[in-house]
């Protein structure tokens, strides 16, 4: 597995633990969130995709990473490797 599907694969099993929102019920595309977040869960949000990132050495602005609510499984990879390069 490629560091790409390691990511995408934490990403899940985090929405799925702490939200339940779970991969056989969305597709990469799809916003996870409507246009309304709580600060509780935003702040859920930004800390578990930190620890994400942090655990696969990945340097990311989490808060700009959700900063448009832009929220799906596509948007947020493509920002968090666009923010980094790998040999």
């Amino acid at each position: 597995m490629d560091l790409r599907e390691q990511v995408r694969s934490d990403i899940l099993k985090f929405f799925a633990e702490k939200f339940k929102i779970y991969e056989k019920d969305i597709n990469d595309e799809q916003n996870l969130y409507g246009t309304e977040i709580d600060s509780f869960e935003f702040l859920t949000l930004i800390v578990g995709l930190e620890e994400i990132c942090q655990a696969h050495s990945l340097k990311v602005d989490v808060e700009e990473l959700v900063a448009d609510g832009d929220i799906s499984i596509k948007n947020l990879l493509n920002r968090i490797f666009q923010n980094n390069s790998f040999s």
